[in-house]
Protein backbone atom coordinates (compact mmCIF):
# COMPACT_ATOMS: atom_id res chain seq x y z
CA UNK A 1 0.00 0.00 0.00
CA UNK A 2 1.72 3.22 -0.53
CA UNK A 3 1.79 6.19 1.55
CA UNK A 4 -0.74 8.74 2.26
CA UNK A 5 0.47 11.93 -0.04
CA UNK A 6 1.00 15.19 1.79
CA UNK A 7 -1.69 16.29 -0.72
CA UNK A 8 -4.35 14.53 0.68
CA UNK A 9 -5.50 17.08 3.18
CA UNK A 10 -6.04 19.05 0.23
CA UNK A 11 -8.56 16.40 -1.57
CA UNK A 12 -11.24 16.08 1.34
CA UNK A 13 -12.67 19.46 -0.45
CA UNK A 14 -13.47 17.53 -3.75
CA UNK A 15 -13.41 13.76 -4.88
CA UNK A 16 -13.47 13.60 -8.39
CA UNK A 17 -15.92 15.98 -8.86
CA UNK A 18 -15.42 20.05 -8.34
CA UNK A 19 -18.22 21.37 -6.02
CA UNK A 20 -19.07 25.12 -7.03
CA UNK A 21 -21.49 27.37 -5.43
CA UNK A 22 -24.02 29.58 -7.08
CA UNK A 23 -26.36 32.00 -5.06
CA UNK A 24 -29.89 32.00 -5.72
CA UNK A 25 -31.87 34.68 -6.53
CA UNK A 26 -35.43 35.55 -4.68
CA UNK A 27 -37.86 33.28 -6.23
CA UNK A 28 -39.87 34.94 -8.59
CA UNK A 29 -43.83 34.90 -8.24
CA UNK A 30 -46.16 32.76 -10.54
CA UNK A 31 -47.10 35.34 -12.87
CA UNK A 32 -44.69 37.38 -15.21
CA UNK A 33 -43.94 40.30 -14.66
CA UNK A 34 -44.81 43.55 -16.64
CA UNK A 35 -41.54 43.80 -17.87
CA UNK A 36 -41.46 40.53 -19.13
CA UNK A 37 -45.15 39.77 -20.50
CA UNK A 38 -44.28 37.28 -23.31
CA UNK A 39 -40.82 35.39 -21.17
CA UNK A 40 -41.67 31.50 -20.51
CA UNK A 41 -38.26 31.77 -18.02
CA UNK A 42 -38.20 33.91 -15.29
CA UNK A 43 -35.06 36.18 -15.39
CA UNK A 44 -33.54 34.96 -11.98
CA UNK A 45 -33.79 31.47 -13.15
CA UNK A 46 -32.21 32.70 -16.60
CA UNK A 47 -29.80 33.63 -14.21
CA UNK A 48 -29.25 30.60 -12.25
CA UNK A 49 -28.90 28.43 -15.70
CA UNK A 50 -26.13 30.79 -17.27
CA UNK A 51 -24.54 30.65 -13.62
CA UNK A 52 -24.35 26.62 -13.83
CA UNK A 53 -23.35 26.94 -17.49
CA UNK A 54 -20.50 28.86 -17.42
CA UNK A 55 -19.19 27.06 -13.69
CA UNK A 56 -19.75 24.10 -16.02
CA UNK A 57 -17.69 25.37 -18.49
CA UNK A 58 -15.09 26.78 -16.91
CA UNK A 59 -14.62 23.35 -14.37
CA UNK A 60 -14.71 21.08 -16.88
CA UNK A 61 -11.43 21.78 -17.99
CA UNK A 62 -9.70 20.59 -15.21
CA UNK A 63 -11.48 17.27 -15.06
CA UNK A 64 -9.92 13.93 -16.06
CA UNK A 65 -11.55 11.12 -17.30
CA UNK A 66 -9.20 8.17 -15.73
CA UNK A 67 -9.05 4.13 -17.63
CA UNK A 68 -7.62 1.91 -15.46
CA UNK A 69 -6.29 -2.01 -15.85
CA UNK A 70 -6.37 -3.44 -12.51
CA UNK A 71 -5.90 -7.34 -10.89
CA UNK A 72 -8.73 -9.32 -11.35
CA UNK A 73 -9.07 -10.88 -7.49
CA UNK A 74 -7.56 -14.36 -7.24
CA UNK A 75 -6.57 -14.25 -10.98
CA UNK A 76 -4.10 -13.17 -13.24
CA UNK A 77 -6.14 -11.86 -15.42
CA UNK A 78 -6.82 -7.72 -15.08
CA UNK A 79 -10.18 -5.99 -15.57
CA UNK A 80 -10.85 -2.61 -16.54
CA UNK A 81 -12.75 -0.20 -14.99
CA UNK A 82 -12.92 3.50 -15.03
CA UNK A 83 -13.60 6.89 -12.97
CA UNK A 84 -12.98 10.11 -12.96
CA UNK A 85 -10.39 12.77 -11.04
CA UNK A 86 -9.75 16.29 -10.87
CA UNK A 87 -6.28 18.33 -11.71
CA UNK A 88 -5.25 19.92 -8.00
CA UNK A 89 -2.16 21.26 -9.38
CA UNK A 90 -1.07 22.33 -12.90
CA UNK A 91 1.69 19.86 -12.81
CA UNK A 92 -0.31 16.91 -13.17
CA UNK A 93 -1.36 16.42 -9.73
CA UNK A 94 -5.04 14.68 -9.98
CA UNK A 95 -7.40 13.85 -7.00
CA UNK A 96 -9.46 10.92 -7.50
CA UNK A 97 -10.77 8.20 -5.84
CA UNK A 98 -9.08 4.75 -4.39
CA UNK A 99 -11.86 2.64 -5.35
CA UNK A 100 -10.89 3.69 -9.05
CA UNK A 101 -6.82 3.56 -8.85
CA UNK A 102 -6.10 1.45 -5.54
CA UNK A 103 -5.72 -1.72 -7.13
CA UNK A 104 -4.51 -0.81 -11.05
CA UNK A 105 -1.41 -1.93 -12.50
CA UNK A 106 -2.05 0.60 -15.74
CA UNK A 107 -3.79 3.68 -15.26
CA UNK A 108 -4.19 6.07 -18.49
CA UNK A 109 -6.01 10.10 -17.92
CA UNK A 110 -7.65 11.42 -20.78
CA UNK A 111 -7.78 15.63 -20.65
CA UNK A 112 -10.74 17.36 -22.01
CA UNK A 113 -8.44 18.34 -24.95
CA UNK A 114 -8.62 14.87 -26.26
CA UNK A 115 -4.83 14.49 -25.12
CA UNK A 116 -3.86 10.97 -23.27
CA UNK A 117 -1.51 10.19 -20.18
CA UNK A 118 -0.30 7.37 -18.01
CA UNK A 119 -0.62 7.93 -14.09
CA UNK A 120 1.17 7.00 -11.27
CA UNK A 121 -0.41 6.52 -7.96
CA UNK A 122 1.19 8.93 -5.76
CA UNK A 123 -0.84 8.38 -2.63
CA UNK A 124 -3.78 6.77 -1.31
CA UNK A 125 -6.10 6.56 1.56
CA UNK A 126 -8.78 3.67 1.55
CA UNK A 127 -10.49 5.11 4.90
CA UNK A 128 -11.55 8.14 2.76
CA UNK A 129 -11.33 6.70 -0.35
CA UNK A 130 -9.13 9.17 -1.56
CA UNK A 131 -6.16 8.66 -4.07
CA UNK A 132 -3.88 11.20 -5.60
CA UNK A 133 -1.83 10.79 -9.19
CA UNK A 134 0.51 12.23 -11.46
CA UNK A 135 0.38 12.48 -14.86
CA UNK A 136 4.10 13.71 -16.57
CA UNK A 137 2.20 16.97 -18.04
CA UNK A 138 3.01 20.82 -16.81
CA UNK A 139 0.74 23.72 -17.22
CA UNK A 140 -2.81 22.29 -16.79
CA UNK A 141 -5.98 23.62 -16.06
CA UNK A 142 -6.09 23.33 -12.70
CA UNK A 143 -8.94 23.57 -10.74
CA UNK A 144 -9.22 26.59 -8.30
CA UNK A 145 -10.78 25.88 -4.79
CA UNK A 146 -12.83 28.30 -2.71
CA UNK A 147 -11.58 29.95 0.12
CA UNK A 148 -14.37 30.27 1.75
CA UNK A 149 -16.30 27.34 3.77
CA UNK A 150 -18.99 25.34 2.43
CA UNK A 151 -22.41 25.59 4.06
CA UNK A 152 -26.04 23.70 3.62
CA UNK A 153 -27.84 24.85 1.04
CA UNK A 154 -25.32 25.94 -0.90
CA UNK A 155 -26.08 24.32 -4.58
CA UNK A 156 -23.01 22.36 -6.16
CA UNK A 157 -22.72 21.21 -9.62
CA UNK A 158 -20.55 17.99 -10.03
CA UNK A 159 -18.29 17.20 -13.04
CA UNK A 160 -17.13 13.44 -13.82
CA UNK A 161 -17.27 10.37 -15.83
CA UNK A 162 -20.10 8.07 -14.14
CA UNK A 163 -19.75 4.52 -15.57
CA UNK A 164 -17.63 5.85 -18.85
CA UNK A 165 -20.04 8.95 -19.54
CA UNK A 166 -17.56 11.74 -19.59
CA UNK A 167 -17.96 15.29 -18.49
CA UNK A 168 -21.36 14.19 -17.06
CA UNK A 169 -22.64 17.19 -15.50
CA UNK A 170 -24.98 17.21 -12.38
CA UNK A 171 -26.11 19.75 -9.64
CA UNK A 172 -27.16 19.07 -6.15
CA UNK A 173 -27.43 20.95 -2.54
CA UNK A 174 -25.02 20.66 -0.02
CA UNK A 175 -26.78 18.67 2.53
CA UNK A 176 -24.39 18.96 5.54
CA UNK A 177 -20.55 19.37 6.28
CA UNK A 178 -18.47 18.00 9.04
CA UNK A 179 -20.05 14.75 9.06
CA UNK A 180 -17.33 12.03 10.46
CA UNK A 181 -16.90 8.97 8.06
CA UNK A 182 -17.09 6.49 11.19
CA UNK A 183 -13.45 6.38 11.39
CA UNK A 184 -11.81 6.93 15.15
Amino acid sequence: MKSRSKLLPLAALAVGTVAASVVFAQQPSSEPSAAEPNSEVPAPARALEAAFTEVAARVSRSVVAIRVEARAEGREATSRGNGSGVIIRDDGYVLTNHHVVGDAVRIEVELQDGRRASAEVIGVDPATDLAVIRIAARDLPAARFASEPVRPGQWSIAIGSPFGLDYSVTTGVVSSVGRGLGMN
